[in-house]
């Protein structure tokens, strides 16, 4: 079984993904996980960032400055060894088209292309963005398997082979001990639905260094998460 997210932590997964892939990181990590929060301007929990002074720009700083040259050293490394397979009759475009026709875009996608330096190509350019828009279906899941965490929206079915899963990312392991927590801390509460509130109260109690630098570009984890716990409705019971 799957426990599925809320609108808000939808929204928010398909923006950290965003973010990552602009970023040129090849996992998603917690810190992505926050970007992904101060992307989502309509989120009750983007007015408490920004009550602590955290800005998607200063954040994404942070980021960038966690994993140094990660889209510098992809690009480098793609660009030799596509001059490398070129110098023996491999060129890699003509070979992406071809797994495209035969196999379908969606396998093909991202694969065999050009990491482009300086790409802002996300639908959030370098500012919160007012919504999910046509994320806000009900198909944004994820799921614990043998190979790691996987999430994503699902496809309709292929034959006997079943639904597919489109847009799949794999997650760090302070990412994936996060969801975790998570899972954990909505069914203690009775909830079904993970939100962005019990997410990040999990990415700050996991003390991700990658987190906590984010997090201190503008405030403390205990004043932020202090903050954060008002929002859950065993808050407000209490």
């Amino acid at each position: 079984m799957f426990d599925r997210f809320n609108s808000d932590a939808r929204a928010v997964m398909m923006f950290a993904t965003q973010e990552a892939k602009d970023l040129g990181h090849p996992e998603l990590g917690t810190d992505h996980l926050i970007l992904g929060m101060l992307c989502n301007a309509r989120s009750p929990l983007f007015a408490v960032l920004a009550d602590q002074g955290l800005a998607l720009t200063a954040a994404r700083e942070a980021v960038k400055a966690t994993h140094g040259d990660t889209a510098d050293d992809v690009r480098d490394r793609y660009e030799e060894d596509r001059e490398a397979l070129r110098s023996i009759g491999i060129d890699l475009d003509k070979m992406r088209d071809a797994v495209g026709d035969r196999f379908g875009e969606d396998l093909a996608d991202g694969w065999g292309r050009r990491p482009e330096r300086g790409r802002r190509g996300g639908p959030h350019r370098g500012r919160p963005h007012g919504g999910p828009g046509g994320w806000g279906g009900a198909g944004m899941q994820m799921q614990f398997g043998p190979d790691g965490v996987w999430f994503g929206p699902m496809d309709g079915g292929r034959g006997r082979r079943g639904p597919r899963g489109r847009g799949r990312g794999r997650m760090t392991d302070a990412a994936r001990d996060a969801i975790r927590s998570t899972v954990m801390s909505a069914r203690a509460a009775g909830d079904r639905d993970l939100s962005v509130e019990r997410a990040l109260l999990a990415i700050l109690d996991g003390g991700d260094p990658a987190a906590v630098a984010v997090v201190e570009t503008a405030t403390t984890v205990e004043k932020l998460r202090d903050a954060v716990r008002a929002l859950l409705p065993e808050a407000a019971v209490g």
